[in-house]
């Protein structure tokens, strides 16, 4: 009978440990499962980074797997892609109803925008339409194609009124109606075998009348690729697969400048071309992956976008924003970047295509359509994207303090710029000019902010009464470290070598602790019965509320950046140096040591369900971390400057900020 019991035992202690082995296959096989879709997202393959997150198990996605999900579709499909037909180009009508796709199945499909009813398929053209584009008037529809047939159209009734069938040798690269709708421009090229090189691109004019092509110019020994006219119609800007930019007189089509960046060692066609409402800057993009923003008045170059900045393939398509203040440019890497036009820096990146981007059309300052040879039309909005920037500040902010309600956080800075920050759009909801800080928080009740700063000085800001007072001047250094006791009223503050426990309604001092390290960080227990203090010398110290006295102390051997209390107050989370301690609270035991982060780390939050932790740091990495295990599920390296902060908002929300003053909104699919 004990043989049988032992048999028992021996075959349970089997299976647990065999269990607990294929849980910790699976963990590592999930590790690089995200590892994979990370490094593919950053590259932008994102047909297979969605294959590697779609491998693991709907159990065990978790809030990485949402992140990165976002992170690879942050789009809304407005159709969903047809075996073997993709949109090579759209056009919206002037009133914004109408939306009309050169399709890859000879037709232009015109819907109703943005119910997306199909109110015409459009059918004479014999193989792929490469363009189209409205009248001003919004009455007629103009498509090319690559059966050298250009057609015009009556939108209305959905009948060709114009073909031309005979004027053109080659494929239709691009056309757009002048502005007075009396004539198209039209932009191909032409083999000739008598002539040496025997290939030249050309920009005809027809009438849209008759169809009769009333004017041609030649340009170079290269397909013409792209045209547009000025808003006034006196000035044509074409460009060409030789590297080159024309600025071109409509009538008298003499060109008045030439932007030529012709170089027999490396070939670089113009593939993008769009010109700002005003007419005023040229924004080209080609084969080299950069962006040119050239001068419409004289053809200079503005700028261009260095090699290390923005498309890691061919650009396909630049469009200018109605207002002119941003643009946006897609092509071969599958993502669409939206760039600031006077700072030339980028705003955002747009992932969820799975194949070449080739055309946009901004809806209004802050939507998009885009169609791509992956054969979907999406649709963007930047202000609800996955990754949302803003500008809060120059210095800072140095702690972002969350409401209790999690609508908004305050911004402690180094540039008097004391402010309330809206969580949903980045907004300042109040702001008290003329006042830094180092470090803040917010009472629970969210009525008032507390902060101290570099002159020491512990202050009191009643937001919605507009007023901020001093609470005390007690500290004689700069202040890091400030906490609450909202049951006993009091604000406890730390630095230089103490800490000073403040009573509101007496407004005086409850207690001076002298301490033997400098402490830099403070946190109040969830249940108001400890305080911990983080010390620049590595220790983590435990004190009582009730006398103050020290009763834990746990030594990490590096300064403590930051501090963070699960939300059930069972764990501690501390950045010290580079790395991150998982601490018991009730026993002060060091559970797990985090490694990881290669750069110091001021960033540090546990999830709502309090299942993960989250850390930022300077080597510019957003990390996940198991705390049941300690293992970092995902470290995301999708930024350009080094984080600071970072907070779960809530489960479909994260912040992040840097320490030059920018915050990131980052919102995950639910």
């Amino acid at each position: 009978m004990k043989e049988i019991v032992f048999s028992f035992a021996l075959l349970f202690t089997y299976l647990f440990a065999y269990s607990q082995s294929i849980d910790d296959q699976n963990i590592q096989l999930n590790k690089t499962r995200y590892a994979a879709a990370e490094a593919l997202i950053q590259l932008g393959r994102i047909s297979e980074a969605k294959e590697f997150l779609a491998q693991i198990p709907e159990s065990e996605r978790a809030v990485e797997w949402r992140f990165l999900m976002s992170a690879a579709d942050q789009s809304k499909i407005l159709i969903e892609a047809e075996a073997g037909i993709t949109g090579n180009d759209m056009a919206l009508s002037p009133d914004g109803k109408s939306l009309a796709i050169a399709m890859s199945d000879s037709s232009v499909t015109v819907y109703q925008y943005p119910a997306m009813k199909i109110l015409h398929k459009l059918r004479h053209h014999q193989s792929s339409v490469s363009t189209v584009c409205f009248s001003h008037s919004g009455r007629l529809i103009a498509s090319g194609g690559r059966d050298h047939t250009v057609v015009i159209w009556n939108l209305k009734s959905g009948k060709s009124t114009i073909v031309n069938d005979s004027s053109f040798s080659q494929g239709i690269y691009q056309l757009r109606f002048h502005p007075g709708d009396d004539f198209l421009g039209i932009v191909s090229w032409l083999r000739d075998k008598s002539r040496d090189p025997g290939i030249f691109g050309y920009l005809k004019l027809m009438d849209t009348e008759s169809g009769k092509i009333i004017a041609t110019k030649e340009l170079d020994n290269h397909p013409a690729a792209g045209l547009r006219f000025s808003p006034d119609g006196s000035q044509m800007i074409l460009s060409s697969w030789g590297e080159l930019v024309y600025g071109i007189h409509t009538n008298e089509l003499h060109t008045q400048w030439t932007f030529d960046l012709s170089d027999p060692s490396a070939y670089n066609a113009f593939h993008a071309l769009d010109l700002s409402p005003d007419g005023q800057i040229i924004a080209a993009g080609g084969a080299d992956h950069a962006i040119y923003f050239i001068n419409a008045s004289d053809g200079q170059l503005l700028y261009k976008s260095p090699d290390y900045l923005g498309h890691k393939k061919i650009v396909k398509a630049t469009s200018f924003s109605p207002d002119g203040n941003l643009l946006a440019s897609s092509g071969a890497d599958h993502q669409i970047i939206i760039w600031d036009v006077e700072s030339h820096s980028i705003i955002k990146r747009l992932l969820g295509h799975t194949g070449t981007v080739t055309s946009l059309i901004w809806t209004d300052h802050n939507s998009l359509l885009s169609s791509s040879t992956d054969g979907s039309i999406r649709t963007w909005t930047l202000d609800v994207g996955f990754l949302n920037r803003y500008k809060i500040c120059d210095y800072g902010p140095w702690q972002t303090p969350l409401a209790s309600d999690h609508q908004f956080f305050a911004t402690p800075c180094s540039d008097d710029k004391l402010q309330l920050v809206s969580v949903i759009d980045g907004t300042n909801i109040h702001e008290f000019a003329g006042h830094d800080g180092l470090c803040a928080i917010i009472h629970p009740n969210d009525s008032s902010v507390y902060l101290s700063s570099f002159d020491g000085n512990v202050k009191r800001w009643q937001p919605y009464e507009n007023k901020i007072e001093i609470l005390h001047q007690l500290h004689k250094e700069r202040v890091d470290g400030i906490a609450l006791l909202p049951t006993y009223n009091q604000v406890i503050t730390a630095g230089g070598n103490k800490i000073i426990v403040w009573d509101e309604v007496k407004k005086d001092t409850i207690r001076t602790i002298k301490l033997d390290q400098q402490p830099f960080r403070l946190l109040a227990a969830v249940d108001q019965k400890h305080i911990i203090a983080g010390m620049s010398g590595g220790n983590v110290v435990k004190l009582s509320t009730g006398d103050f006295r020290q009763i834990a102390t746990l030594q990490t051997g590096e300064s403590i950046q930051e501090m963070a209390l699960s939300p059930d107050g069972r764990l501690l989370a501390v950045f010290s140096g580079n790395d991150i301690y998982l601490i018991d609270y009730k026993t002060f035991i060091l559970l797990f040591r985090l490694k990881g982060h290669t750069g110091s780390g001021y960033g540090l939050d546990f999830s709502p369900d309090g299942k993960r932790l989250l850390s930022a740091s300077g080597d510019q990495s957003l990390r996940f971390w198991d705390i049941t295990t300690g293992e970092c599920l995902l470290s995301w390296k999708g930024m350009e400057k080094e984080y600071f902060n970072c907070k779960f908002i809530n489960n479909e929300q994260l912040i992040v900020t840097t320490g030059s003053g920018e915050l990131f909104i980052i919102k995950l699919r639910p």
